[in-house]
């Protein structure tokens, strides 16, 4: 169970899928992370559901955090593979870019059009030459929580659905 604390409120988090769908968890983590305050519905309607997945996404736009083909009714529908690609592109964007273990390198002109490197210049301590993006995410995640009892991330989908790993990662980088 994933747990964390956004000013006087706590929230938890036991099925990733389930859990982002109303807004109101995907809210407070990129408050968490980023230590901005965000508007939320109050209400329990699909509407309110919508525009908080919205809110969340509007504000990871204005940080210019890329989001390919993730919209806010794909979040409040429990869209499993969408739901990962946009909880991985929130760790890619506040805590891989601040880690020690990850260093970005310029390769010349392989920097992406706005400014970020792409994806397949992450480098990972111990990482292959020929490894390619997903293992290297999948090395750096292992990375992250190796010393975490009982935490094994042996994938991109089972081993994130009950939480555990995605807690374990924001605990690392708290």
């Amino acid at each position: 169970m994933l747990r964390y604390n956004v000013s006087q409120s706590q929230r938890h988090v036991s099925d990733l899928y389930e859990d982002l769908r109303d807004g109101h968890n995907l809210i407070s983590l990129l408050e968490v992370l980023s230590g901005d305050r965000l508007p939320r519905e109050k209400g329990r309607m699909r509407f309110h559901k919508l525009q908080n997945v919205q809110i969340a996404l509007d504000f990871l736009k204005h940080r210019q955090v890329k989001l390919v083909n993730i919209r806010n009714d794909d979040i409040a529908d429990g869209n499993p593979k969408l739901t990962l690609g946009l909880i991985w592109t929130i760790i890619l964007h506040f805590q891989v870019s601040c880690s020690v273990s990850v260093e970005f390198h310029h390769r010349g002109p392989g920097r992406a059009s706005d400014g970020q490197l792409p994806i397949s210049d992450i480098q990972v301590n111990g990482q292959s030459e020929d490894m390619t993006a997903k293992e290297k995410l999948l090395l750096w995640s292992q990375r992250m929580t190796e010393n975490y009892q009982g935490i094994r991330c042996d994938n991109f989908t089972t081993s994130w659905r009950d939480g555990k790993l995605f807690n374990a990662v924001i605990h690392k980088h708290q």
